[in-house]
């Protein structure tokens, strides 16, 4: 039976379908993203007298869409978006190119299939982005109390942000009568507390996913990674046999090193941009802890300071090396003290 082609490009908003029919895209259309339209799509498919077979790219809404056509019996072909150099590049790149040459590409059999994320590890890793967030939002938000505090002559030292102790030491130094700036404070301190009640809610969401997969306790046993961090880095990695070594690993976290080439010139080095930027910042994160609490990468930390005269340098070259871990760890799924039996040299950061 003869197999047509149904290339799919999706995104929050939008997504534009159409017929790969003989080198062209034949009744494309552009439509609102939601579930209803995705139902009626795979209706009109159905109702084809060909095999059909859809093609779209690994997105955050990639298993959603999945989970929706293979549900109805129909067959979807999940591609890598950075193999498919050829949409990339395209000078007049839109959304109905971007869907044409995903139909010839495939229909020339240069799309390589991946693994199809469950609908579960996409719900994960929009989570672990607002996880993430939050995080950032309540560093910035304990940084404009510090710079608030000692606008006022007072300083701060300790990590407690409760407002009992906050007060006490505007007490201190500072006369508390003076409403405005008191008001302030209490705004500010208000907003932090609800940023900690989300953060609390998000780990419980972390917790309560990480008992499904063996993995995350294989990557919980890894210095300078506990049950969140392990959380995000499986979300994104998902399936370790995707990559052939811990080069292709590292350079898909975004901290390999890229060059463009042409003929005989060569462009400048530099870290490769297009990442997993969850990936990315778990695992540059994880690599702090881990100089403080375990001996291996706190001699190589000591090592690399004596070669390389800047620190972000040292932070990524050790990254690599946490990402040559996680590789390891996960390939052969044995956690870190079974692959690498060194002791501890301090109480492990928890993530």
């Amino acid at each position: 039976m003869k197999t047509v082609i149904i290339p799919m490009d999706v995104h929050s908003g939008t997504l534009v379908f159409g017929q790969f029919e003989d080198g062209k895209l034949k009744k494309s259309l552009r439509v609102d993203t939601s579930e209803q339209n995705l139902r009626k799509i795979g209706k009109h498919i159905l109702e084809l007298k060909e095999k059909p077979v859809v093609v779209i790219e690994e997105t955050n809404l990639a298993s959603w869409v999945v989970d929706i056509f293979e549900s109805m019996k129909i067959k979807v072909v999940v591609s890598d978006p950075k193999q498919n150099k050829w949409i990339s590049h395209d000078e007049n790149k839109n959304d109905f190119s971007d869907c044409y040459k995903l139909g010839s590409l495939y229909s020339a059999g240069m799309i390589k299939e991946i693994n199809k994320p469950p609908e579960n590890i996409g719900n994960i890793r929009m989570v672990g982005a607002r996880y993430i967030q939050i995080n950032k939002d309540i560093t910035s938000e304990k940084n404009r109390i510090k710079a608030l505090l000692r606008n006022k002559g007072v300083f701060k030292t300790d990590r407690d942000y409760s407002g009992e102790m906050i007060f006490k030491q505007i007490e201190k130094s500072y006369n508390k009568d003076n409403k405005l700036f008191i008001t302030t404070v209490n705004e500010m301190l208000n907003t932090l507390e609800e940023l900690e009640k989300v953060k609390v809610a998000k780990i419980a969401i972390f917790k309560n996913f990480a008992k499904r997969y063996k993995e995350i306790k294989i990557l919980c046993s890894i210095p300078g990674i506990k049950i969140v961090r392990a959380t995000i880095i499986f979300a994104a990695i998902f399936n370790i046999n995707r990559f052939s070594n811990f080069k292709k690993l590292n350079s898909y976290a975004g901290l390999g090193i890229a060059q463009q080439k042409s003929d005989k010139w060569k462009g400048k080095q530099h870290l490769n941009y297009n990442s997993k930027k969850q990936l990315k910042y778990c695992i540059k994160n994880a690599t702090l802890n881990a100089i403080e609490c375990n001996s291996y990468f706190k001699e190589s930390y000591n090592k690399s300071k004596k070669e390389v005269d800047k620190g972000y340098k040292i932070i990524l070259k050790l990254s690599r090396k946490m990402g040559k871990v996680i590789y390891n760890c996960l390939k052969k799924m044995k956690t870190y003290e079974e692959l690498y039996p060194v002791e501890n040299t301090k109480t492990e950061v928890a993530a």
